[in-house]
């Protein structure tokens, strides 16, 4: 999470020298990557530097693994709600509060400063009920925020184009989502 903090930082402030629009960078994951972009956004926003726009696919935003797709989807879906643990255990050290803003940002209280955000979750996964959650929890705090659900899809169709026309589908869409959300940060400056 530190160096992650660290790379967006130094980008914001280098992002003009190499070549970058006026408008600051925007912030994007999947999966745990998901989870350290929504956690740098929040960041970074409270810092006063917000991205001009966050993309969140299938991410893993509740380290207590609580919600109710963990429990349909825990296996047999190729992703498993115990490798999700698994995952978690091997970032967080032992005694952490898994509860955290900063290691589940799903449990932020404060999301009003969050820029635009997509998020893209897979209609058979574990971690689905994260993103989605996060998703209304940010319109509720005024946020303009986009949900897709990908149906029929797994944890990791992003990387999936070579067998799943839904992935393909996703980068095209994500391509045309980004697009439009880097003219509007454009504009709005």
């Amino acid at each position: 999470m530190d160096d992650a903090e660290s790379v967006a930082r130094w980008l914001n402030v280098e992002a003009p020298a190499l070549g970058a629009y006026d408008t600051p960078p925007a912030i994007a994951g999947d999966s745990s990557g998901g989870n350290l972009a929504a956690a740098v956004t929040h960041a970074l926003s409270r810092e006063g530097t917000p991205p001009s726009f966050q993309v969140l696919i299938y991410p893993m935003l509740d380290a207590t693994a609580s919600l109710a797709s963990y429990d349909d989807f825990a296996e047999g879906y190729g992703f498993s709600t115990h490798k999700s643990q698994w995952y978690f255990d091997q970032y967080l050290p032992p005694g952490v509060d898994r509860c955290a803003p900063r290691v589940s940002p799903l449990f932020d209280e404060d999301l009003s400063d969050v820029p635009v955000t997509l998020i893209v979750t897979a209609a058979c996964d574990p971690v689905r009920d994260d993103g989605e959650c996060y998703a209304r929890a940010l319109k509720e705090a005024g946020v303009e925020v986009e949900l897709r659900r990908y149906q029929g899809m797994i944890h990791g169709f992003l990387q999936m184009t070579g067998a799943l026309e839904g992935s393909r589908r996703l980068h095209r869409e994500l391509g045309e989502w980004m697009r439009q959300a880097a003219v509007q940060a454009r504009r709005a400056t």
